[in-house]
């Protein structure tokens, strides 16, 4: 399956310090970047296109900034969301496990279902 048979596309970012964990949930892509001011920019340009409903991110106070700039620089539909939130919605769904890839997952998830209604 490619982005030319999906009619729109959620991302979830977990991110941390040094990284951003990606995972792309109707491609059921996961991956990785730095998070700099470069690879937040890298990731801004891989993800530019029409077909992203939205790119969810938790808030974690700072590290987030550098995507969140350079998603906005490229017009990105971009949704900063709360933690809290995204950890109720963990728990009323049954996911427990608790990884920075499948935290990413999560997200994408939270987003697709909780930011489109």
């Amino acid at each position: 399956m490619t982005t030319a048979d999906i009619a729109s596309i959620n991302v979830g970012i977990d991110v941390g310090k040094d990284r951003l964990d990606v995972y792309v949930r109707e491609l059921d892509t996961p991956f990785s970047l730095t998070n700099t001011p470069q690879g937040a920019k890298r990731l801004a340009q891989t993800l530019q296109s029409d077909v992203i409903e939205r790119v969810v991110i938790e808030a974690t106070g700072r590290y987030e900034r550098h995507f969140v700039e350079a998603a906005s620089t490229v017009g990105l539909p971009v949704v900063v969301a709360n933690p809290l939130q995204i950890r109720r919605f963990a728990g009323a769904i049954g996911l427990l496990a608790k990884t920075d890839a499948l935290d990413a997952r999560l997200i994408a998830e939270f987003g697709a279902i909780v930011s489109a209604n």
